[in-house]
């Protein structure tokens, strides 16, 4: 029965480190995407006026520190929607950003509040702060505000947004 008993952990141990090494190997392979999805949280869809866009939640704290930083590029309608406890003056910087964006400031009644458009890579370390206080921002890529005619007090409309207050 202790010879069994053996080989039977012996056993879930090789297909434990199998597995394990499977894993590690997809991870590199794809260049970090899931952690890196892990950390960024869920994809929404948002909309800014009569514009969508589809985002990766940030509202641990870890993913709103990573933020975008690191990734190469965001698709066309793409972007990153934090979401805050309460409304603040909530800074931004551009710390290891590949790609400029437009930062979108949203209040606490989801319009519009603020735009920073075309924030670059070589802003840093300067930090970019709303003009007045917001609860949520979204970040999408440069020129997207302008292309699609976004403004001040445009409204915006998130799944599940009364959950969100």
């Amino acid at each position: 029965m202790f010879k069994n008993a053996v080989y039977w952990i012996a056993f879930i141990s090789v297909c434990t480190g199998l597995i394990g090494a499977l894993l590690i190997l997809k991870i590199v392979r794809s260049g970090g995407d899931e952690i890196d999805m892990a950390n960024r949280g869920a994809h929404i869809e948002i909309s800014v006026g009569n514009s969508r866009v589809v985002a990766d939640m940030a509202a641990t704290p870890e993913a709103k520190s990573l933020g975008l930083s690191g990734r190469e590029y965001l698709g066309s309608d793409e972007g990153m929607f934090f979401l805050f406890e309460s409304p603040g003056l909530y800074s931004f910087w551009m710390k290891d950003m590949k790609f400029s964006i437009d930062i979108i400031w949203i209040d606490e009644g989801f319009t519009v509040a603020d735009i920073t458009r075309n924030a670059s890579p070589e802003s840093f370390p300067k930090s970019f702060y709303p003009s007045r206080l917001v609860q949520y921002v979204l970040e999408v890529p440069a020129g997207w505000a302008f292309r699609h005619g976004i403004g001040i007090g445009d409204a915006v409309t998130v799944p599940l947004r009364d959950q969100l207050r």
